[in-house]
């Protein structure tokens, strides 16, 4: 394979990865809750919502979660989720699977923190346990 046909394979597929992004951004839309489930220590699936803080351009989902929390110890023994999202008025139903991952990051915690989240994080961005899950 030449590199110009790897080139024009990579462009296909950011391409790709762009438009499937602008249809699931079209289909979730403004939806601020997703129903993330994980599987716990006992094996069992366990869901809880989660307020969507982002969907970023190549697809990952976005949320604030306490790092000693429930879901981020399931992820640390098994990263694999999924994230649902619906909206009956519209007839919309959305399921994503994939992995999730503990990520501290102080300016992304500040770009994208929002004042209802001192509801769980009372300390607001500076919390100590406020982790982003992807």
């Amino acid at each position: 394979m030449t590199a110009e046909t790897k080139a024009d394979e990579a462009r296909m597929h950011d391409a790709d990865v762009r438009g499937a992004v602008a249809r699931l951004r079209a289909k979730i839309g403004d939806f601020a809750v997703a129903m993330v489930t994980a599987t716990d220590s006992r094996c069992l699936p366990t869901s809880r919502p989660l307020m969507t803080q982002q969907l970023d351009d190549e697809g990952a989902l976005w949320f604030f979660v306490p790092s000693d929390g429930t879901l981020a110890r399931d992820v640390e023994v098994n990263p694999r989720v999924c994230a649902t999202f619906s909206d009956l008025a519209r007839g919309v139903y959305v399921a994503m699977s994939g992995y999730a991952r503990l990520i501290y990051d102080p300016d992304r915690i500040f770009a994208l923190w929002d004042d209802e989240l001192e509801a769980w994080f009372g300390q607001g961005p500076l919390d100590p346990r406020l982790a982003r899950r992807m």
